[in-house]
Order: C-alpha cells, then structure tokens, then sequence
C-alpha cells in the first residue's frame, strides 16, 4: 500500500457511517518506538478519528511497540501494514516492563544514570577523593535478588548505599554522606529505568514476493493504525457584523481542544455534521483501560432536558466561555475585534457532512487552539417578530397549585417584540450550530445562536427585545353556552372568547412586525388581513410552546381524555407594517368546548 492508502480508506469509511527511528532491536529489546499522529478527522461532539502513520525498525521479530496506548470505541481501531514487504499478524495489548529514560533530579539519579563514569567525590566533611561509579546499591533492593527477603521500606529509606572504586579497592559509603559530585569527562543528566506500562504490539511477517530464497523481515517499515476516540473536538463561533445595506460580513473560526494527543504538523479535518457512533460509550478491549481518562467539561454528554444550549449534543454541546484555558502556539490565532481578512480554508462535501482542511497543525496535548477558516458576505434582513405563547383557560388554572402562581405570572406577562436577523446562507457551504457576535458599526448588537442552515436556506438570529416597540394585549370571555354541543351522550359548553393586541411605534423610522398568537379552540374571526391555521399541538412553533415543546405549565393539568377531540390548537398570524408613531389594534375572536 502507498501512504496508508488502507487507512485513510477506514478514515473515509468513519465518515461515511457518520456521515523515528529507534535503534536497531534484538529479541528481547522493550524499548519503544513512536508513530505520530498524520492525520485527524475532528467532529463537534468530542470524538475523533486519528491516523497515525510513520516509519519504525523491527526487533528481530518482526515486533513493534508503541509508546502510547490508545482508547477506543469499540469496533474502531485498526492497525495496518503500509509496507509491501510485511504484512500485519497481530496486535497484542498488555502490561510489560518497558525502560523508560527519565531526568535525574536528584543526586541518586544523577549516580545511577552515570555508573562507570570518572568522578571526583566531595562528602559532607569536605574531603574530596577520585573515584568510578561502581554501584548503586539502593537501586537494586534485596528483593530482587531470588531466595531473599525484601527490607522494610523504613530499613531501606535513610540508608541509600553507593560504591565508587578507587585505586585500591571500592569504597561503600551512605548516599547521605555524598554533598557533591565533579564530572571531569562529561556526564549523562538523565537515567532509564523500567517500568510497567501499557503497551501495543505490533507483529509483522515478511511477505513472499516470488523470491528464490524465504523472504526476510526488513530492518524498517512503514506502519499505521487508525481510531475514533473521544478528546479532540472543535467548536466553532462566528462573527456577523451588520453593514446596513442589506448584507453582513460573517467571519468564522474553529477553537480546537485537544486532550487526546500531540499534534505535530499535522492535518486537521473540521467535519460539520452529526456523525453515528453506536458504540461510542463502549470502550474497545485493546485500549486495557476500565474507563476513559477524566476530560474537561467540554467532553461531557449533555443531558439538560430543559431546552438549553448544553442540550443540542453535537451540535454545540458545552460551549459556554470558561477562565483558566489557553491558547496553543500554534497556527493563526484570530483577533478577538479585528477582521481575519481574507480567510478562505479549503473544504468539501462528504455525502452528508461537510469537512474543512486544516494543513500542518500543531498541538500539544492540554493545549487549546483558535483558527480563522472563512469570511465571506450574505444578505441579511432586519425581523421584528412577536409571537405570544398558549395560555391556560380559566377551568385549566383551577387545578393549579398555589405555589405555582409566581411562575404562572412571569410567563403571561407582557410579551416583547424581539428583533431578528434573517439571514441567507448564499455560501458554498453550510452555516453551522454555533454562538454568533453580531455586531453593527464596531459595537456589538448582541450574541446569538446560528443554527444549520444549508447553502441557499435562511435561518434567524434573534438579537434582543425591540424596546421601542410597545405591545399590550387584552382577552376577555363574551359569552358562555351550557350544553352547547353533544357527543356520546356528553354535554359539552361553549366558551367564546375575544382578544386585542395593540402595537405602538415609537422608533424614528418604520417597522413591520411579524405577529404570531397561539390559541387552544376553535378560530370565529381574525381581522386586519390576519391568517388562522389549525396546527398539531405537539407540532407548534417553539415561541408557542415556550420554546421546550410544551408550555411550562402544560403539565400541571391533567388533560381529560375528551380534550383534544373537541378542541383543537390555532396559530393566529398577521404582518403589521408601522409607520413612527403609529398604534394599531389586532383583533380577533374564538371559542372552545368544556365540560364541566
């Protein structure tokens, strides 16, 4: 295979479903090679596909041992051969000893990681004598020796031993006894030691190529493998500066977090999309772990059910700002005011998702990244709207307890009319879930939420409430007939109803307010040109429901079952132009069936 041509077709295959050198070894060498990560494929929900890809020597064994163990989900890890010469026969993960070098931060590191070397030794009397490191005996307890008994830690700490050779004989002295140490041929600052580790195998055999001789393993091949595992993830923000001319320059740009691994010139794929990972809370046998390391809250499922941002999983998950983050040094940080100019990041269309191409990326793990990837212009249009939710009927707020009269007059308050952007995705790509800073002649207007909007689609931004629009409305019950209508045997009443909203301009130039009211019955009468439409509850406009799928109070009555079959819910709909200073009244008139 040719540059891991196997891999990246597991790579296109993620997406499709989810829309070196060390020495030569000998048997018995554990050292540990590394294979750095080329390539990863970066979804909004913390999950990543990784491709690590590198040239790396053989044991002769045809063994490999990597230094890092990863974590996947199960089913998605994958190790391959991108060499013709070999072919892959196994990978083995499990706990060996493994020499691991380390700095020497102490005086007994530095012995232990210079033994043989020449060494003028000065003891806490001040006298100094020449001398060889021989020995470290404290490095070395009796329990490794077969047939002994291990010391007490107690017995061993205090009374480290060290031997240096002399010219007449080796001299064993307290490690205590030792205050400096004179290195007049150079010396070693670091020592290795083994430890157990996790670690990953792979094992190779050479491949018959028609030769006359048995095919021998080479001294070096090309290997790789491929995963999906969570801590990596990108979330992306924009910038909508309104010019007032009908369009708006949009910026956007990607904060990469990075909890998974080092990053070295590596290529970065964005995806925009909601990849399908069936088994992305099963941890795949070969990552030896019980469970996932701790990751930041920006990892974390989001199970709020009240409709908050931390709700829309990937589509946004967590990306509320928090202290204490910073930024990797990496590649074209954006100013947080000025505008990135003329960024255009290659991307493409993969069947349902949508990638962005980031080259050469570096990042450390721990470290967090902001990355300009594209500006561009789209028509944009000023929106007020006004759209009053359901409100319970009087024989509905007789169940009602009293704690909940609070809560029940903050939601029939005054309704406001929000002002909002529509916007026109006339880009080549999509306009992605993400916050949006809108900002109009250098001050901001406010923050938002962009929601996925496909090239050629609209979508609105809802900045804040339009104070210099004043709204009020008035319902009053006109007329009540007992036994009205009869179904089954059963009486129902007729409750007619009338309602008013009055809109006032006081702005400095015209307006035209959008005006949505929703109302559980049946529509009489609706002035001014205003529409009525007959909706499924379970259907209606999020503004109508409180934005949660149905009105907060929804639950404190117990719905008869006769309910919905004698009544039905109305969406109530007018478009107001309103010249400065103008007020205009909406009328309109409706009844529902009760029984008592």
């Amino acid at each position: 295979m040719n540059r891991m041509s196997f891999l990246r077709g597991i790579a296109a295959m993620v997406m499709l479903l989810a829309s070196s050198s060390v020495s030569r070894g000998f048997e018995g060498d554990l050292s540990l090679s590394k294979l750095p990560v080329k390539e990863v494929t970066v979804f909004k929900d913390g999950h990543a596909f990784v491709l690590h890809e590198g040239v790396v020597r053989l044991d002769t064994e045809g063994r490999v041992r990597l230094d890092e163990l990863p974590a996947p989900i199960m089913g998605a890890f994958w190790a391959a051969s991108a060499d013709d010469r070999v072919r892959l026969k196994g990978v083995v993960a499990g706990k060996q000893r493994v020499p691991v070098r380390r700095p020497a931060l102490e005086l007994k590191d530095l012995i232990e990681g210079n033994i043989g070397r020449a060494v003028v030794v000065t003891d806490v009397d001040g006298v100094g004598f020449p001398a060889t490191i021989e020995d470290a005996s404290y490095a070395h307890p009796a329990a490794d020796a077969p047939g002994t008994a291990p010391p007490s830690p107690s017995s061993v700490k205090g009374n480290e031993l060290v031997a240096f050779r002399l010219a007449d004989g080796v001299r064993v002295m307290p490690l205590n006894r030792v205050r400096e140490l004179t290195f007049p041929e150079g010396h070693s600052p670091a020592l290795t030691r083994e430890e157990e580790r996790n670690v990953l195998t792979l094992s190779f055999a050479p491949v018959d190529q028609g030769q006359r001789y048995a095919p021998r393993l080479p001294e070096t091949a090309a290997v790789g493998m491929g995963y999906v595992q969570r801590g990596l993830r990108w979330i992306p923000s924009y910038r909508l500066e309104v010019t007032g001319e009908g369009t708006a320059k949009v910026n956007m740009q990607a904060t990469l977090i990075n909890e998974l691994a080092d990053l070295d010139e590596a290529a970065v794929h964005l995806v925009i999309g909601v990849p399908t990972f069936r088994f992305k809370d099963t941890l795949d046998p070969m990552s030896m772990q019980q469970a996932l390391a701790q990751l930041s809250p920006y990892f974390r499922e989001a199970t709020d059910p009240r409709g908050t941002p931390n709700f829309l999983s990937n589509a946004i998950m967590s990306q509320t700002a928090r202290m204490g983050e910073y930024s990797g040094a990496g590649h074209g940080a954006a100013d947080a005011t000025g505008d990135v100019g003329d960024v255009n990041v290659p991307g493409e269309s993969v069947e349902d998702l949508f990638v962005w191409t980031l080259e050469r990326v570096t990042l450390r793990k721990g470290e967090r990244m902001v990355l300009p990837i594209v500006a561009f212009e789209i028509p944009c249009e000023d929106r007020y709207i006004l759209e009053i939710p359901i409100a319970p009927l009087p024989e509905m707020r007789q169940q009602f307890q009293s704690q909940y009269e609070a809560e029940l007059a903050r939601l029939l308050a005054a309704p406001k009319v929000m002002h909002r952007l529509r916007l026109t995705n006339s880009a080549t790509h999509p306009l992605t879930t993400a916050p949006v800073l809108m900002i109009r002649q250098g001050r901001p207007l406010g923050q938002g939420m962009m929601t996925y909007t496909a090239p050629r689609g609209t979508t609105e931004v809802e900045i804040t409430a339009a104070v210099g629009i004043g709204v009020s409305k008035s319902e009053l019950e006109i007329e009540r007939l007992l036994g009205a209508k009869v179904w089954r045997g059963d009486h129902y009443d007729r409750v007619s109803l009338e309602g008013t909203v009055t809109l006032t301009n006081y702005r400095a130039h015209a307006v035209e307010v959008h005006v949505r009211r929703y109302v559980i019955g049946h529509c009489d009468r609706v002035g001014q040109d205003g529409e009525a439409k007959m909706q499924n509850v379970l259907e209606l406009a999020p503004a109508a429901t409180s934005g949660a799928g149905v009105p907060t109070w929804w639950r404190w009555y117990s719905w008869p079952w006769w309910w919905w079959r004698m009544n039905g819910a109305i969406e109530l709909s007018w478009d107001v132009p309103l010249e400065p200073n103008q007020t205009r009244e909406l009328n309109y008139a409706w009844h529902y069936y009760y029984r008592p």
